[in-house]
């Protein structure tokens, strides 16, 4: 872990190293574990149905889980607010593995890409629709939404990605 704390190499090793690990229990509890009950209930969504709720709950998870990777390497959160586009482009300065994920079908998913329901296959391009249609002003359905089959398949991909 990267985290940058003020005046931390005063204290001995040990110390550092417990307050390091008080830290990251800090960010799991606060990021990862409500990340994934999110990403439970965007999954819960899409399969029964409820696709506009399903864009706020994948944006949620999506979002925390870029807040704690963030975090982890010692980025301030502030500024970021729901920009998850922006905050996996500013994660690529400390590591790259978002810009290699390709969001291609699989095997089981081909007759969806051969039917032309898979999209795009580039990340940013679904983190850019997640965010849109996830935006908290449509939550009340302000400009409505686009499901596509594709999207829980790459929801999954990303989720196991961060």
């Amino acid at each position: 872990m990267n985290i940058k704390i003020p005046h931390l190499e005063k204290y001995p090793p040990e110390t550092q190293a417990m307050l390091l690990r008080k830290i990251e229990d800090i960010i799991n509890e606060t990021f990862v574990f409500s990340a994934d009950y999110d990403y439970l209930n965007a999954r819960w969504l899409s399969i029964n149905r409820l696709y506009r709720p399903f864009f706020w709950a994948a944006l949620q998870a999506i979002e925390k889980y870029l807040k704690a990777n963030l975090l982890y390497h010692g980025v301030c959160i502030k500024k970021y607010r729901h920009n998850i586009l922006r905050m996996a482009l500013d994660l690529e300065d400390h590591d790259t593995f978002l810009k290699d994920v390709e969001l291609v079908a699989r095997t089981e998913h081909q007759m969806l890409q051969k039917d032309g329901l898979w999209g795009s296959s580039d990340i940013y391009v679904f983190l850019k629709t997640i965010e849109k249609y996830g935006d908290p002003n449509n939550r009340y359905d302000f400009y409505g939404s686009c499901y596509e089959f594709s999207h829980l398949f790459k929801l999954d991909h990303v989720i196991y990605s961060l």
